[in-house]
């Protein structure tokens, strides 16, 4: 599969397999499988980098 930026991945099927366009990925359905692939934001791929300083990567401290 090929993303709009020229980005692509392989995906190895076992088996025949139906391609619906989501409005946010693509669902593969088979009659052994159903996923939903999509693409994962830059800000949540940067909350878990090795050593992220991202604000996200702290927990909330919530005084109550």
């Amino acid at each position: 599969m090929v993303g709009p930026y020229g980005d692509w991945i392989k995906h190895n099927l076992e088996s025949k397999t139906v391609l619906v366009s989501e409005c946010d990925g693509i669902r593969l359905i088979s009659a052994e499988q159903h996923e939903l692939l999509s693409r994962v934001p830059d800000s949540l791929t940067d909350i878990f980098k090795i050593g992220s300083t991202a604000p996200g990567q702290h927990p909330c401290v919530c005084a109550f």
